[in-house]
């Protein structure tokens, strides 16, 4: 069993919250709070019988959001030059930081488990999909004048 002190505290090695834009602790319990998923059981959140139990890549995903939305709130110097010397600084990719965390929440949890409504679907590839009124999904010509 894992408490949310425990997983509050496995989500800042994850995330390491004093790089710059700080994240507070609000923003870590908000984004544990968003990322609860079924636990052991199949139980899932806010059922009875429910324990507790959380995917911390999907925190890691939402605080990265957070993040990239105040580092694109905020002023950043990403050209300077000063005495012939030219710095070229590239600021954080956050959003690209978001992207790996999800990727890696929903590999986790078989993609179909985070509390996002998220699933997989079988699609037949068998159906056909064109038709004489939309040719290009397949690539055929028609003479429709």
């Amino acid at each position: 069993m894992t408490t949310q002190d425990e997983a509050k505290a496995a989500l800042v090695l994850l995330v390491d919250p004093t790089v710059a834009p700080v994240l507070s602790d609000a923003d870590l319990d908000e984004a544990l709070a968003k990322s609860q998923v079924k636990d052991a059981t199949g139980t899932v959140p806010g059922t009875g019988g429910y324990e507790p139990t959380w995917s911390l890549y999907w925190a890691a995903m939402l605080v990265s959001q957070t993040r990239a939305i105040r580092a694109m709130s905020q002023a950043q110097l990403e050209d300077f030059s000063a005495e012939g010397l030219r710095m070229k600084i590239r600021p954080a990719d956050w959003t690209a930081v978001a992207d790996r965390y999800r990727t890696l929440a929903l590999a986790e949890r078989g993609v179909a488990t985070a509390n996002t409504g998220l699933s997989v679907i079988e699609v037949s590839r068998d159906a056909p999909l064109a038709t004489s009124r939309w040719p290009w999904l397949t690539g055929a010509q028609t003479n429709a004048n």
